[in-house]
C-alpha cells in the first residue's frame, strides 16, 4: 500500500511537470514569464544621478554638468545627448554585471597636445547601455556637460527603462 502511494505521487509529480511545460510550450504562461523578465532589464535613466547637476531645462533639452565620481550606476540612455568634454580624465566603463569593457580606461580620453578642451565628445543616440561610468583616478578629475534632446525618447522606452511610464 505504502508503495502504491509513492508511485501515485510520482505520477502526479510527473503529470503536473507535464502541465507545466504544456503551458509554457503553448504560451500560456509566456506573459508571466515575459513581465518578470521585463521588470528585471529595466535600467534608470542617466539623469539624475550622482555628480550631475541640472543647469537648465527648456521645452526642447535639459543640460547637465556632470563630474563624474567613482560610484558604478547602471543606466541605459533614454534621449539623444551630444556630450562636451570640459575636464578630461579616464573613466571605467561596465556592464551591467561590473565587467569592464575593452576600452574602458580610455573611453573619451585625449591627450591634451592632441585636442583641447572644452571639445565635443559625440552625439549619442537614445537606447545606449545598459552600462555604468565610474572616475578611475581622483587626481584627474573628469567634468562634462551632456545635452538632452526631449522628444527623442523611443517609443519602446517603456519596456526597457524605469524613468518612461
Amino acid at each position: 500500500m505504502t508503495r502504491l502511494n509513492v508511485l501515485g505521487s510520482g505520477l502526479v509529480s510527473v503529470g503536473v511537470l507535464v502541465l507545466v511545460a504544456w503551458l509554457v510550450a503553448s504560451g500560456w504562461a509566456a506573459p508571466a514569464v515575459a513581465a518578470a523578465q521585463a521588470e528585471q532589464t529595466k535600467w534608470p535613466p542617466l539623469f539624475p544621478r550622482a555628480g550631475a547637476t541640472k543647469v537648465l531645462e527648456t521645452d526642447r533639452i535639459i543640460v547637465w554638468d556632470q563630474v563624474y565620481t567613482a560610484d558604478e550606476i547602471v543606466h541605459k540612455h533614454i534621449r539623444d545627448i551630444l556630450v562636451f568634454a570640459v575636464e578630461d580624465g579616464p573613466i571605467r566603463v561596465s556592464t551591467p554585471d561590473g565587467v569592464p569593457t575593452a576600452r574602458a580606461e580610455q573611453v573619451g580620453t585625449v591627450s591634451p597636445e592632441h585636442v583641447g578642451l572644452p571639445r565635443v565628445v559625440g552625439y549619442f543616440k537614445a537606447g545606449i547601455g545598459p552600462h555604468s561610468e565610474a572616475l578611475v583616478d581622483p587626481s584627474r578629475p573628469r567634468r562634462f556637460f551632456f545635452v538632452e534632446f526631449k522628444g527623442t525618447e523611443p517609443a519602446d522606452c517603456e519596456e526597457w527603462s524605469t524613468a518612461c511610464q
